[in-house]
């Protein structure tokens, strides 16, 4: 797929989900090359689980990229880098606020090699932030935009998201901020420092929250967190679960009628301790078949149930096997591995790019001899 085909990112990210973003564009055609430090190159090639010599976080975060051992803290580094950006569109980097500055290679100079580049820096709480310096990962972002305490009914503790939900966001809006910055580029001319803040990123999530927030401060702002029977998570007899989301009160009278209990459909939203009771009959009801036993019951009808499901479950679905969810590549050393697929589909640009991750420094000679030799 070309849509991004003659675009060149230079990769500095060492994050794992945030590597995302430049696979995105990879995916759509971008030539992404990684910038790595000699040493220990990006951090994620060395998080287990390992399959044989590489780290599975490295491998599926970086197919189609390729990778590039360069010490930007020497001076023939930063004159190769800078090299490097006068043909490249975009860099993207992750460091804290005034690492680049530190480095020679803020945005001021890189203009001065590429005046239409493109900077997109990502850090956990921007510039000009009394933060910036923080140390912080997504339970952090999480905990300070005031996110975790909505994953909670509160009555129970917070409960810790098992995915890196603000480095995925986060990821995602770099991502259409690169390319609104790149659309634009072609009317303006011009290049875009683009400053991605986590923590913002995860309070402009609460949108939904915040609305309500914002009309009324003493309102429930936990109706999505299980505070009402209607919106809730119930175990079955086979110890799983079931999500049953009968938000509208269409979806939850078909429900109150199909399990003949008509006299609740007034309450299917009480979050006061009226409605726990009614969360807890529930709860007793549930527990009387077994998690398919009840998705087969209700495969007829509207009301938006659906059964918890683990990893093994969602990869040999039909759904997963019909839209190519996730595919097979061959690496020189791991075999054939398994890749998740980009996740949106284009008519009219057909398939995909699919080239496995990059060895550490593998493109290095390739790519910087090139540089070299056009001095």
């Amino acid at each position: 797929m070309n849509i991004f085909k003659g675009i060149k990112i230079l990769d500095l990210s060492r994050l794992l989900p945030v590597g995302i973003t430049t696979k995105l564009f990879g995916d759509l055609g971008a030539e992404v090359i990684k910038i790595e430090e000699p040493k220990q190159g990006d951090y994620c090639r060395w998080e287990k689980p390992f399959i044989r010599q590489e780290s599975y976080y490295h491998l599926i975060l970086n197919g189609n990229k390729k990778s590039v051992k360069l010490d930007l803290k020497s001076q023939d580094g930063k004159k190769l880098f800078l090299k490097m950006v006068e043909e490249a569109d975009v860099v993207f980097e992750n460091f804290r606020p005034g690492v680049m500055k530190r480095l020679g290679i803020d945005f001021d100079e890189l203009k001065n090699s590429n005046r239409k580049i493109i900077l997109c820096s990502m850090s956990g709480y921007g510039k000009e932030s009394p933060y910036e310096n923080h140390s912080a990962h997504d339970l952090n972002f999480l905990a300070m935009s005031g996110f975790l305490s909505l994953l909670t009914d509160g009555k129970r503790d917070p409960a810790i998201p098992g995915v890196p939900i603000v480095d995925i966001m986060s990821g995602l809006s770099a991502a259409f901020a690169i390319a609104s910055a790149l659309f634009n580029r072609e009317k303006s001319g011009g290049g875009e420092h683009i400053d991605v803040s986590m923590y913002d990123v995860n309070v402009w999530s609460l949108s939904i929250i915040a609305g309500k927030y914002f009309a009324d401060q003493t309102a429930n702002l936990r109706e999505f967190a299980g505070t009402s029977p209607s919106y809730n998570v119930y175990k079955t007899s086979d110890e799983r679960f079931v999500a049953l989301g009968a938000f509208e009160m269409k979806f939850w009278e078909t429900f109150c009628k199909k399990i003949d209990r008509e006299d609740l459909i007034p309450f299917g939203k009480l979050t006061n301790d009226e409605g726990e009771q009614i969360r807890q009959q529930l709860s007793a009801i549930f527990r009387t078949k077994t998690r398919d036993e009840w998705i087969d019951f209700f495969k007829d009808d509207d009301i938006c149930l659906s059964p918890v499901r683990e990893l093994n479950e969602v990869f040999s679905d039909e759904h997963s096997q019909m839209r190519s969810l996730y595919y097979e590549i061959e690496h020189p050393t791991e075999g054939f591995i398994k890749q998740l697929s980009h996740p949106i589909r284009y008519a009219n640009h057909g398939e995909l790019e699919k080239r496995r991750a990059p060895l550490f420094g593998e493109n290095t000679e390739e790519i910087l001899q090139k540089l070299i030799i056009e001095e």
